[in-house]
């Protein structure tokens, strides 16, 4: 081989690693657009998951304030119809003692008015 063909060799040989060099640079460049547009997209969704985690954090904060607002008023409504009960319940007592009271009297009414009837027919009070 003469030193004109080893030149065209070495020539060929360093064209053909241009290129590859090139096309390595091409891909890697390639590969670093690609890589920057997916961190993009990986930011871009970190983002909205970031705002649907805030806004999921409102609404169960507004969840909790209801619920705690609803409990707090059965249990209002709770005492305030225990009230409502004990208070019937004493008037109810006091409506008894009474009815009791006047069931005693009419008893020993009539017990009065039976002996008065037994003592004008001529017996003796029992």
């Amino acid at each position: 081989m003469t030193i004109d063909e080893r030149i065209e060799a070495l020539m060929h040989g360093l064209e053909l690693y241009a290129a590859e060099q090139a096309a390595m640079g091409r891909e890697q460049a390639a590969t670093r657009r690609d890589q920057a547009a997916m961190g993009r997209e990986f930011s871009e969704r970190m983002d909205r998951l970031g705002k649907k985690m805030e806004l999921h954090a409102a609404e169960q904060a507004a969840a909790d304030r209801r619920l705690s607002r609803a409990i707090r008023l059965g249990v209002q409504e709770a005492r305030r119809l225990r009230r409502v009960a004990a208070a019937r319940d004493a008037e109810s007592n006091a409506r008894m003692d009474r009815l009791t009271a006047a069931q005693e009297r009419t008893e020993a009414s009539l017990k009065a008015f039976i002996d008065s009837m037994r003592a004008r027919n001529g017996h003796p009070p029992a």
